[in-house]
């Protein structure tokens, strides 16, 4: 199987640095890879840029906190679907709704969980997927508890581009539709992600009091009309509530 060199002896590198908490010195790494100085030097430099090692006053190397970011995102999701699960499959029996887990990453939503029925076959959402966040009720959902300079800058860097003609199109729309899903617990979208489909959503919180997620359940809107809303709102908020429950958090 082919590799890319570089990408090889990056990581050769980040394993090495892992094995000594305490850091290496660039004629260590010489040492341990038989790579030559100024290629060792150009690695950690990126590597530093990201944030995936830092230098020592010592001008030794080791691990950065970005690794740890990156583990403990890792572990959270990997609890969190397991802890999620039999409210999620709840959620769906209860409803008979198709079910969604996401997470919000760099701005945008990702899908980390589905739970199908058995209607959805046109339904475009799969586990890894990433969508916007300001037209997503999952996305929404967990903004509306971000700081506003958080949520700014997600609009600055991702913007506010229209997926359906009811895509909220501005700044001052977006915020005025945070508070109102502050306010009432939960988030909507209203055929504003995908024609034809309305969804429902709730955050989940960690022990900490921090956002970690939202679940939501979906359906064509002829499975879910206007007047159905509040009854799976309800539910959709009780399973948020039950998984903030296993991941710690006191309601």
């Amino acid at each position: 199987m082919s590799t890319i060199q570089s990408v090889d002896r990056t990581f050769e590198i980040l394993e090495i640095l892992a094995s000594e908490p305490r850091g290496l010195h660039i004629a260590d790494l010489v040492q341990r890879t038989y790579m030559n100085k100024s290629t060792i030097h150009r690695i950690l430099k990126t590597l530093s840029e990201w944030g995936y090692v830092e230098q020592k006053a010592d001008k030794s190397y080791r691990l950065g906190v970005k690794i740890v970011d990156l583990s403990r995102m890792y572990l959270n999701n990997l609890q969190l679907r397991t802890e999620a699960l039999p409210y999620l499959e709840e959620l769906r029996d209860k409803t008979q709704l198709t079910v969604h887990l996401g997470i919000m990453e760099d701005g945008e939503v990702i899908y980390i969980d589905k739970l199908n029925t058995s209607n959805n076959f046109r339904m475009y959402s799969k586990i890894g997927k990433r969508v916007n966040a300001h037209s997503t009720s999952l996305g929404r959902s967990m903004m509306s508890y971000m700081e506003t300079e958080d949520i700014k800058e997600i609009v600055k860097k991702r913007g506010l581009a229209p997926a359906t003609k009811k895509t909220l199109r501005t700044e001052e729309e977006l915020f005025a539709e945070l508070e109102k899903i502050k306010s009432r617990g939960y988030a909507i979208d209203d055929e504003e992600n995908e024609d034809g489909v309305r969804c429902v959503a709730a955050p989940i919180f960690d022990y900490t009091g921090q956002i970690i997620a939202a679940v939501s359940a979906t359906a064509f809107i002829e499975s879910l009309p206007y007047e159905r809303i509040p009854s799976v709102a309800e539910s959709v908020v009780s399973c948020a509530n039950n998984i903030s429950r296993r991941m710690g958090y006191n309601i």
